[in-house]
């Protein structure tokens, strides 16, 4: 999460002292962070009803609601935010139980435990950030394998056809050159539009079929190379070059 933006907390303990201390090291902790207070799970929910946090700080032992129940319901309500549950010694196997219920992390209430929570929110934010990259990442990766798998397809359907009309053309200018030298001329005039389509086609081709080199252990683009490609040697049979004229 970029250091501008805001970190919305909503934190939570019955202990009105308890909720103070955590407030206080967490805006100090965290740059630009704005927190908001509960003191119950009912009224955590209220709140997640009406604003998104991007975490949700939990303690376990309050009356009515526990810190357990109230993950759950966090979960259903809004699933992108971070869960992360405060326990005291003893409650280890609670830690464990608010893990499998998907908290993104747990805090011991030691004696200094205030002053570490901001560092375990910033660990989970900058986890969170770097997941929610490698999935925009992944979906982009998959969008231009399409794209390019796309394109080839398209050029191939193109090539074929283009090749026949151009081979007609030209024999059509050829033939009619004595007799009908004006259509003879539009023959010669599809054959120039056939091949601009075709220099289409083979920038299209080098753009979806880049020429890579290693150097050093890693595969690199070579752009001249990709560029100066000629189509006509293309391994899975794709052909651009026309009829000679």
């Amino acid at each position: 999460m970029p250091e501008t933006a805001t970190v919305r907390l909503l934190l939570v303990d019955d202990d009105p002292d308890q909720l103070d201390l955590c407030r206080v090291n967490l805006e100090r902790g965290l740059a630009n962070a704005q927190v908001t207070c509960a003191r119950s799970g009912d009224e955590c929910l209220a709140l997640m009803r009406t604003q998104e946090f991007d975490a949700v700080i939990l303690d376990y032992k309050m009356p009515g609601m526990d810190g357990i129940a109230a993950l759950r319901q966090v979960r259903q309500l809004q699933p992108k935010t971070l869960p992360v549950v405060m326990t005291g010694y003893g409650d280890e196997g609670v830690a464990v139980a608010a893990m499998k219920q998907g908290a993104a992390d747990y805090v011991m209430k030691t004696l200094d435990y205030a002053r570490v929570l901001p560092s375990v929110i910033a660990r989970c934010l900058e986890i969170q950030r770097q997941q929610r990259e490698l999935e925009a990442e992944r979906t982009r990766n998959i969008q231009l394998a399409m794209v390019i798998q796309t394109t080839r397809t398209l050029a191939h359907e193109v090539n074929n056809p283009l090749q026949v009309i151009t081979g007609t053309a030209e024999l059509l200018a050829g033939a009619l050159a004595e007799r009908e030298p004006e259509l003879a001329a539009r023959a010669a005039k599809m054959v120039d539009v056939c091949e601009q389509i075709a220099n289409v086609i083979r920038r299209l081709y080098r753009v979806t079929n880049p020429t890579c080199q290693t150097r050093m252990g890693l595969a690199m683009l070579d752009l001249d190379a990709s560029s100066a490609q000629d189509p006509g040697e293309d391994a899975d049979g794709l052909s651009c070059r026309l009829p000679a004229r």
